[in-house]
């Protein structure tokens, strides 16, 4: 092996556990400065902040409607802060982000405007927030791992410095602490957008055809609209059904709960897509995912006994007996969530185009009937959970399912 490969493995290895530890830090911030904000917020007052941190978060995961993906797949890292890229991928990722954040804005004053109405604020946060999900992808593909992690977890490290400030100071003004999140999250995305462009340079292609990448475009926006309902349609449900101080009681439990799966799910997807694109097989796809469900298990044992701690010391100012089915139901959740993103990681890196227009349909059908199915009994949290677990489950067995017969059909015909 050469010096300069090896300098180059000892670099990665570097950036991958460093972002993880990126990553550990962001999970956490946001998990204690929820923490703290519920004890200072009144209810109606955490269901606000509950439903639009939700909204942004939406919005982050939606921003570039799956392009994201097309940009990954179809984009190589040529060396150190080159990237190799086709022109009009810029263009469309300059008019999907003005495009999201406009149809954003206009839903959210529609649906939510009585609870925010800051809607500057709310503007320029739907842009930064869009934009921020291509510079990630830009920093990832540069294998600037680390840099790419703080853009996405440094909102909320600041989070948490404002929720120490509001909770030693017993404020409980929401819109301020709304104004100041949003205008964290633009000013984040100006500097990794400033040292972007100071920085990363793209060599351009045309080599693909536009038919191809267009096609890979619609298919990657049907997934990620379904993963999008997934991660965050329980919470609109539930502030739908059931009114925002109960919707605020969920993201409560959601953070408490689904953080440690959260974060182990954000690594997952963040570093095995990368893996897997550049070094997969079935046997290596199986183990990966065997080391995911014993891990769940532990974890799940964990945040168990965690739970029942707090609760015997009476240590959080919150009912936690009272909704002790649903955080029964939240951990199920969080190992199958967490199953998915190993699942997911693969199939995105080596799914065919072909594979991917087949598992939508899937997708699309088995969701469909689903709620169809559970919308009818959607009148409590816990029907709602059950209700989310049944999609999660059958969505991840059908990418499992359809990726293992495209590596063995592949295999057969090699």
């Amino acid at each position: 092996m050469s010096i300069s490969l090896l300098a180059e493995k000892t670099k990665l290895f570097v950036q991958e556990h460093l972002s993880f530890l990126v990553i550990v830090m962001g999970g956490l911030s946001f998990l204690l400065a929820n923490i703290l904000l519920k004890e200072v917020l009144n209810e109606a007052a955490y269901g606000v902040y509950s439903l639009v941190i939700t909204f942004v978060s939406i919005v982050y995961i939606y921003g570039l409607l799956g392009f994201e993906q097309v940009f990954l797949r179809y984009s190589k890292y040529k060396q150190a802060n080159t990237i190799i890229t086709q022109k009009s991928f810029l263009l469309y990722v300059y008019v999907i982000v003005v495009t999201i954040a406009a149809i954003a804005l206009i839903f959210f004053v529609w649906k939510y405007f009585s609870y925010y109405n800051n809607l500057w604020a709310i503007a320029l946060a739907m842009l930064g927030t869009a934009y921020s999900l291509f510079l990630f992808n830009v920093f990832r593909l540069n294998h600037e791992f680390v840099k790419a992690q703080l853009l996405a977890n440094s909102w909320r490290i600041i989070l948490l410095i404002l929720a120490v400030f509001f909770w030693l100071s017993n404020y409980d003004n929401v819109d301020s602490l709304l104004n100041l999140v949003l205008l964290a999250i633009v000013l984040v995305t100006i500097i990794a957008g400033l040292i972007t462009r100071k920085k990363i340079k793209f060599a351009y292609t045309d080599i693909l055809p536009k038919k191809e990448t267009r096609l890979s475009f619609v298919h990657f926006f049907i997934s990620i609209s379904t993963l999008s309902m997934l991660l965050f349609g329980d919470r609109l449900i539930v502030e739908a059904q059931l009114g925002v101080v109960a919707m605020g009681d969920y993201f409560y439990l959601c953070n408490l709960v689904l953080a440690p799966f959260t974060l182990l799910q954000s690594y997952v997807g963040f570093r095995q897509l990368i893996q897997f694109k550049d070094d997969f097989s079935l046997a290596k796809f199986k183990k990966f995912n065997k080391q995911i469900i014993f891990f769940s298990l532990m974890l799940s044992a964990v945040i168990g006994i965690v739970i029942i701690a707090v609760t015997k010391l009476n240590l959080l100012n919150f009912s936690f007996w009272n909704f002790r089915w649903t955080i029964v139901l939240l951990i199920i959740l969080g190992m199958i969530r967490l199953y998915s993103a190993s699942v997911l990681s693969a199939f995105e890196a080596k799914t065919s185009i072909h594979t991917l227009k087949q598992t939508n349909l899937w997708v699309i059908t088995v969701s469909i009937i689903l709620l169809v199915i559970f919308s009818q009994f959607f009148n409590s949290l816990n029907s709602i959970v059950i209700g989310f677990i049944l999609l999660w489950f059958g969505r991840t067995m059908i990418y499992r399912y359809m990726l293992i017969k495209q590596i063995k059909e592949y295999s057969t015909e090699g």
